[in-house]
């Protein structure tokens, strides 16, 4: 493989990593899991890295191809991202990725509120483990208040 296809592809990886840990550092669980589930704005991201790659790497070869390149890279990285981070299919409804995230992190105030009570109407037997940690966190809480 020549100097140059390497120097290409090590900056297309760079680029797509470099999407992910931005993405994990600036935007918050709830924020994170709206844009990684709404496909117009993760369209938007492709675009975005692509701009800022060929404004980075202009004037040469090497740095048109490799701005090229992670646009291709990018939709690769969006998918990692929603494994790694979960996304919101509805609003609502969160898919947990591998990072697992509480409520209190995900939903807002109201959303929390209603959440909660929901949990708490009902029956144990019903609830799941994740329903069940949930309201312990918030009994606790309740009790150190």
């Amino acid at each position: 493989m020549g100097v140059v296809l390497t120097i290409v592809l090590v900056f297309a990886l760079i680029s797509a990593v470099a999407e992910v840990v931005a993405m994990g550092m600036f935007l918050g669980p709830r924020t994170r899991g709206l844009l990684l589930g709404n496909e117009a704005l993760r369209k938007w991201i492709h675009l975005f890295m692509f701009g800022a790659n060929l404004t980075l790497h202009w004037g040469g070869v090497t740095g048109t191809t490799s701005a090229l390149l992670a646009l291709c890279m990018s939709p690769i990285a969006m998918w990692f991202a929603r494994k790694l981070f979960g996304y919101f299919e509805n609003d609502p409804h969160f898919v947990h990725g591998w990072i697992k995230y509480s409520a209190r992190e995900l939903l807002n105030a109201e959303q929390y509120v209603a959440y909660i009570t929901r949990v708490i109407n009902t029956p144990v037997r019903e609830r799941s483990k994740f329903d069940q940690n949930e309201l312990d966190m918030c009994e606790l809480e309740i009790a150190h208040a």
